[in-house]
């Protein structure tokens, strides 16, 4: 009963375990908060917070690893701040636009 009261973006963050530290890559870019600066300077770390690549939409299957997982401050979302592994710019990504992938899987 009460996964009917459980959104869309939890269902998927509770099915996968997206934790900080882990690596996932964007399967939505649309999902992006380019402009999203306050959010960044209220979660990230002062030297994550230098690399938020601000107004830029990460490539699609992008691979990144999880800096910072938090709420949206409406708390309508999931917000997941990803450095790139290609290019270590970060990114903020609502949750259901990254899927978590293995280690074996970040390189390639």
């Amino acid at each position: 009963m009460l996964n009917n009261y459980i959104t869309k973006e939890c269902k998927y963050y509770l099915e996968h375990h997206i934790k900080e530290g882990d690596f996932v890559k964007v399967i939505s870019p649309g999902k992006t908060y380019t402009q999203y600066i306050d959010w960044v300077n209220d979660h990230v770390e002062t030297e994550k917070r230098n690399n938020f690549n601000q107004g830029v939409v990460p490539d699609l299957h992008e691979k990144g690893k999880v800096i910072c997982i938090g709420e949206h401050d409406k708390g309508f979302n999931t917000l997941v701040y990803i450095e790139s592994l290609c290019t270590g710019l970060c990114y903020l990504v609502g949750i259901e636009g990254v899927r978590k992938i293995k280690g074996d899987q970040k390189n390639g």
